[in-house]
């Protein structure tokens, strides 16, 4: 990945409000569904975070198979770019530093509810359109820091 197709993708993650989550249902079929982005932290890392809680339908949905698509969209400027991977739950030392206290609007009491999941998503291959521009590839390691 060329680092132009990189800073492309960062821009879009940390610009957008909401994206799309698909995960795989046990029926075989994909559900998607909207989610704010918790994923435009400002590191510039190609390694994502997103929460939900352990007892939804897509946290379920991705013990059984971890991988996923995300999907970025902005009528305004005409940029739509999917990330495709796979999605664990973070296992880090940290897990308090991706809360916000608005999710408390969900029913999480803090970055120590036990409900409270943070998953970390790593992208293998992406799509990105720009108004007629295409730029698709894969994500190496290398890419991911």
């Amino acid at each position: 990945m060329n680092n132009e197709c990189k800073k492309t993708i960062l821009d879009v993650v940390k610009k957008q409000k909401m994206l799309t989550l698909c995960t795989i249902a046990s029926s075989g079929y994909p559900e998607a569904r909207s989610v704010l982005n918790s994923l435009n932290s400002a590191n510039e890392c190609l390694i994502l975070h997103f929460f939900t809680g352990n007892n939804t339908h897509k946290a379920e949905q991705l013990k059984k198979n971890k991988q996923c698509c995300i999907y970025y969209f902005s009528a305004e400027d005409h940029v739509s770019m999917r990330l495709f991977g796979t999605v664990a739950p973070y296992t880090g030392d940290n897990k308090a530093q991706f809360w916000r206290d608005d999710w408390k609007d969900f029913g999480y009491s803090g970055a120590d509810d036990p409900n409270w999941l943070v998953g970390e998503f790593t992208p293998c291959s992406y799509k990105y359109y720009d108004r007629g521009k295409e730029c698709t590839g894969e994500i190496s390691a290398a890419d991911l820091a």
